[in-house]
């Protein structure tokens, strides 16, 4: 974050228009506002995501002024172009991430289906997600609402079906949400948590909305082996 700063007061002016307030149509507006994001925050959060992704994000660590400087002549013209196709697919994800909500107040669901989607959208779609998630996390969020339309549509004509599906994801998931929500969590690999969170959404995938596919194979029996890494 240190480094980051560092390109942000290199490029004055020029990152400052980087920060500017996300144009949200009314709707996805409305489903922001409930969330307590504002477009202001976004835009920033945008802003600093970007940075990030443009300089840092899956580079070597820059450890002294020449790389630095070096980093900042090649990367700068990459800024425009990188923040235009994430300030796309925030508002893209913002507006299926409505739409979603929308179906999920309407759709006749068990209300076990009801909450577990409930929480999934909350754990996809929170205030700070635009900056937090990097970009190749946030590229998948669009199939991982996919997949949610797919099972909403689906648990309507087969709950049992759907509550089945549930059970294999519960015990997988809760231990997930325990340990992240505990004060001082045991050590562990942060990057093997954080494949296991993001392999728990291509788990819902592989079992709501086979057809849209993950780039991985995935299982109970992996995620298993994996939570035993971490």
């Amino acid at each position: 974050q240190g480094v980051c700063r560092l390109f942000a007061l290199c490029l004055g002016k020029e990152w400052k228009r980087f920060l500017q307030p996300l144009s949200l149509p009314r709707v996805v507006a409305l489903y922001t506002k409930q969330l307590e994001m504002t477009p202001e925050t976004l835009g920033e959060e945008i802003g600093r995501a970007v940075l990030r992704e443009t300089f840092t994000e899956d580079k070597p660590v820059i450890r002294d002024a020449k790389l630095f400087q070096e980093r900042l002549l090649a990367e700068r013209v990459r800024l425009s172009a990188a923040h235009t196709a994430r300030t796309r697919l925030v508002v893209a994800v913002l507006h299926t991430a409505s739409e979603l909500e929308s179906l999920l107040l309407n759709a006749p669901l068990q209300q076990p289906t009801l909450d577990d989607l409930s929480e999934q959208l909350a754990w996809l779609i929170f205030p700070g997600f635009a900056e937090s998630l990097t970009t190749a996390q946030l590229q998948q969020v669009p199939r991982y609402l996919e997949a949610c339309r797919v099972r909403i549509q689906r648990a309507q004509s087969n709950p049992a079906g759907d509550l089945r599906k549930l059970a294999d994801i519960q015990p997988l998931w809760q231990r997930y949400v325990r340990h992240t929500a505990l004060a001082e969590p045991p050590r562990h690999d942060k990057s093997l948590l954080a494949q296991y969170r993001w392999l728990m959404e291509e788990f819902r995938v592989s079992l709501f909305a086979q057809e849209l596919r993950t780039p991985v194979p995935v299982s109970a029996k992996r995620l298993d082996a994996l939570w035993q890494q971490v």
